[in-house]
């Protein structure tokens, strides 16, 4: 889940195809990537991902003799410069264990991918085994960037109000009924665009569809579908999915 850097002090990155929350990027590597890392693995990976998503590349080619004599990735066990060997090594391994991908091996080094962790199929399956454990109409959807993505997932990357296409740089959710009233739970939450969020602003959402009807922004079988949409919403029917 690394993709463009959308400018800094964001939370989200969009690199070609890939998409990644930052903020859950680094709770994933932090609980669940770094307890099967040795600190060596650690400094190549974030090497790494600091030379590829933090740059919008897909991957880097690293010098590893370079790399280690200049302490890129830390300094050895007894305070030393990491061995060229070991280094390698190390990067083999990381491919092994599924964390990184050995894009292609020249004279001048190795082009390197980093996997993102929502990304490794071990990860998938904790989050989804935590998730089960959890009723879905008791998660928050508002906070949690995954769950976030799960509502634009379910609105078919459309605006819920207006169908407009939602894109990386448009997105946000919206509280169907405004907080504190409002909880996070799914039927009370929408993906839609910052310009129709901004719009709505405290206005009930029947009333917010009657008015994009009445300036020709809804047909009437689109209205009339909204107005279904809204009503299935309410109660629990419209369910994402947040195991894909």
């Amino acid at each position: 889940m690394l993709a463009n850097f959308i400018p800094p002090f964001t939370t989200a990155l969009a690199i070609s195809e890939r998409y990644v929350d930052i903020e859950l990027f680094f709770k994933e590597y932090i609980d669940y990537v770094i307890p099967k890392m040795e600190t060596i693995e650690q400094s190549i990976y974030l090497y790494v991902v600091r030379h590829t998503l933090l740059e919008n590349k897909e991957n880097v080619l690293v010098s590893i003799s370079s790399s280690a004599k200049s302490n890129a990735f830390g300094l050895s066990g007894r305070g030393g410069t990491m061995g060229i060997s070991s280094t390698r090594d190390k990067v083999y391994t990381l491919q092994e264990k599924g964390f990184l991908k050995v894009v292609d091996s020249t004279p001048t080094g190795l082009r390197l991918m980093p996997v993102l962790p929502s990304e490794m199929p071990y990860i998938k399956e904790i989050e989804e085994n935590v998730a089960a454990k959890i009723p879905l109409e008791e998660l928050d959807f508002y906070t949690e960037a995954n769950l976030r993505n799960s509502l634009r997932e379910r609105e078919g990357n459309r605006c819920f109000y207006s169908l407009q296409k939602i894109t990386d740089e448009n997105f946000t959710v919206d509280h169907v009924v405004s907080r504190p009233e409002g909880k996070n739970t799914y039927n009370n939450l929408v993906a839609t665009t910052k310009a129709m969020n901004n719009r709505k602003s405290n206005m009930s959402a029947e009333d917010f569809l009657r008015s994009l009807f009445r300036e020709d922004l809804l047909s009437e079988s689109e209205f009339q579908e909204r107005l279904k949409a809204l009503q299935q919403l309410k109660v629990w029917e419209l369910k994402p999915s947040i195991n894909g």
